[in-house]
């Protein structure tokens, strides 16, 4: 099992064929990152990630403790995952200690190294996992290859993307994630139509059109109310629609419940960061800061208030502009209650 292309490693792990020894190498970090998260998801649940999951970066890690994290049997689950970043960065004796003790990783146990480049197949660990696991390298594709993955990034949204639009997308983004995350904005956009054409976008906006959200999400999440609404004043009178704002609302009261969901049923802040993908100080205290700004209540109800406002700009009821003043004013208004330590039984009535 020497190599897997990304598509076929992720075909592989949906199926839940999933092995004992990986490595991820190429240069393209988020595909990387997303191929971890697919893994994490399949293999660890909330409940046993404290148990079963354990993460280790090369430039410190000592290859003592990765062997023990990879010998150690799974507890409260059937897999654990242990996870080696920056694999090339560890000490040359580390590394024939951990290479060594490779062919005794027990099958219940998924250890994947992560290279920052490309591994090199005459140095010990990935000559071992050539030979005992599976190698899977992450390259961007090539320009002539963009529309085309572009086309199929969109059916993981559910929709259908013309080769007019994936290639107006592709020339407006400067890399893959920004890609995905278009995508998902326009797939909200778009509603319950199938398909995304160049009509779509133009209506949208390309990337280059949409202006910087940065000083909007901040205010949101701490509920700062004038501040929100004086940023969502600035940007729609620059020209920016609704249909371009409130899936940054969206995307926001979407962590917020997620990582309730996962508070009530025990995660720590470290594992919802991590289940979230939120690998930046300020996207984390920003989520700290939203649980303490709105009760579940108050971000469920903001999903209707987000919702309700596209129908009315979509229906013509309203125009673009009010609709996105009145969504912000009803969702980061005044708070009439603080919200009581949540439990699994509060989230459960909320």
């Amino acid at each position: 099992m020497p190599s897997q292309k990304p598509d076929e490693f992720e075909a592989a792990v949906r199926a839940g064929k999933i092995g004992r020894l990986y490595a991820f190498d190429g240069p393209e970090l988020w595909l990387k990152e997303r191929a971890l998260a697919a893994l994490t998801e399949k293999l660890i649940t909330p409940d046993t990630r404290d148990f079963n999951f354990e993460r280790y970066d090369g430039n410190d890690a000592s290859g003592g403790a990765i062997v023990t994290a990879a010998q150690n049997l799974p507890f409260l689950g059937d897999r654990r995952l242990v996870i080696v970043n920056s694999a090339d960065e560890l000490a040359a004796a580390d590394a024939r200690l951990v290479a060594e003790a490779l062919p005794n990783v027990p099958s219940s146990t998924c250890l994947v190294f992560v290279f920052d480049g490309k591994a090199n197949l005459r140095d010990e660990i990935p000559a071992q996992v050539s030979s005992l696991g599976v190698i899977v390298t992450f390259w961007p594709p090539f320009p002539n290859q963009m529309p085309t993955w572009t086309m199929n990034e969109a059916k993981r949204h559910g929709k259908t993307l013309s080769f007019d639009a994936a290639s107006l997308l592709v020339e407006a983004c400067e890399s893959l994630s920004q890609i995905s995350g278009e995508l998902e904005k326009l797939a909200l956009f778009v509603g319950s139509k199938a398909t995304i054409d160049a009509k779509d976008l133009q209506r949208h906006g390309l990337p280059d059109q949409t202006g910087d959200y940065k000083d909007l999400e901040q205010a949101v999440w701490v509920r700062d109310h004038s501040e929100a609404l004086r940023q969502g004043r600035l940007l729609t009178e620059s020209g920016l629609r609704s249909e371009a704002l409130l899936p940054v609302l969206e995307r926001i009261f979407r962590s917020l419940l997620l990582a309730f969901t996962l508070r009530a049923k025990g995660a720590d802040w470290n594992a919802v960061f991590a289940e979230l993908g939120m690998r930046g100080k300020t996207q984390q205290a920003n989520l700290q800061q939203g649980s303490r700004a709105y009760t579940v209540a108050e971000i469920r109800r903001a999903f209707s208030i987000i919702v309700n406002a596209d129908v009315d700009v979509k229906t013509g009821r309203l125009p673009s502009e009010m609709a996105v003043t009145l969504a912000l004013n009803s969702i980061c208004g005044k708070k009439e209650n603080a919200p009581a330590p949540l439990t699994a039984t509060r989230w459960a009535r909320a």
